[in-house]
């Protein structure tokens, strides 16, 4: 089985969230910047900028439309959060700005759920400080929802949808720093979907070294945790974990990789092209 070959946009250094959208891939860089990948055509295109930088914040697809949240305005590791929220629409080519988040963010995880209409964001950077608060939004009703609060108050964590060998559905987020300092962590924290609480996983927190930022997929019965940093704080990362799903018995897998990337320099992105199930990293 052979993957189709993916070529690389001209300027991926700075393209920090990716999604899949129209059968290709979008990117965006946290200062407006966005390219559009077609299947196909194996070219990137420019695509509409957004109205306000989000470094460190998140896109997601949300009823079909790429949806930017939060995140800062410069990408100082110390830059104050934005509350801002933007959707693309496909009719009028333009980002519009939505509801605001209840509180500035950056750093966080998302989620998205209920067949692809609401986000559920978990955590996140404030000013000067961590917070725990769990909130969901939909375009629907334009309008952002307070829900539990996660375990601890977390930031810089990897997280994403998956189903446990137990069969629950939820929000699963590993490492990132804990209790509002710049607490390494390899906890893990689970959300079920059915009730909306919250617990502790200590059978899925990560081996080895600490990780903090980065991305995780769950692709066909398998999560992979794509961490830029491990170790120290703001240390590159150079290995990729990885975990079956489908088995009880199953432990983390550590993949060494060949080189060391971080922040700023690597973009992910999960999607399916002509059937293959891809985790596309480009440096």
């Amino acid at each position: 089985m052979q993957l189709p070959d993916i070529s690389i946009p001209s300027n991926t250094a700075l393209m920090e969230q990716t999604i899949e959208y129209q059968k290709g891939i979008l990117g965006c860089s946290g200062d407006r910047r966005c390219w559009l990948w077609e299947s196909g055509f194996d070219d990137w295109q420019q695509f509409a900028p957004p109205q306000s930088n989000h470094f460190f914040g998140k896109m997601v697809l949300l009823q079909g439309k790429p949806l930017l949240i939060g995140g800062c305005d410069s990408n100082d590791m110390t830059c104050p959060p934005l509350a801002k929220v933007e959707v693309y629409e496909e009719s009028t080519k333009q980002w519009l700005y939505k509801a605001s988040l209840p509180q500035p963010i950056r750093s966080f995880a998302a989620i998205v759920v209920d067949n692809g209409t609401k986000v559920i964001v978990a955590g996140g950077r404030l000013s000067s400080s961590t917070t725990d608060m769990v909130t969901s939004f939909q375009l629907l009703n334009n309008a952002w929802t307070i829900l539990n609060s996660a375990p601890n108050p977390i930031c810089y964590q990897l997280g994403t949808r998956v189903t446990l060998p137990d069969t629950r559905d939820g929000f699963l987020m590993v490492g990132g720093f804990l209790d509002g300092a710049f607490t390494l962590s390899v906890k893990a924290f689970f959300m079920d979907l059915e009730t909306m609480s919250w617990e502790s996983l200590s059978a899925f927190d990560t081996i080895g070294n600490t990780m903090h930022g980065g991305d995780m997929f769950y692709l066909e019965g398998q999560v992979f945790a794509i961490p830029y940093y491990e170790g120290g704080i703001w240390q590159d990362a150079s290995r990729i974990l990885s975990r079956d799903m489908t088995d009880s018995n199953a432990q983390w897998i550590s993949h060494n990789m060949s080189a060391k990337f971080n922040l700023g320099k690597i973009s992910t992105i999960s999607i399916k092209v002509e059937e293959f199930p891809i985790v596309w990293i480009s440096a």
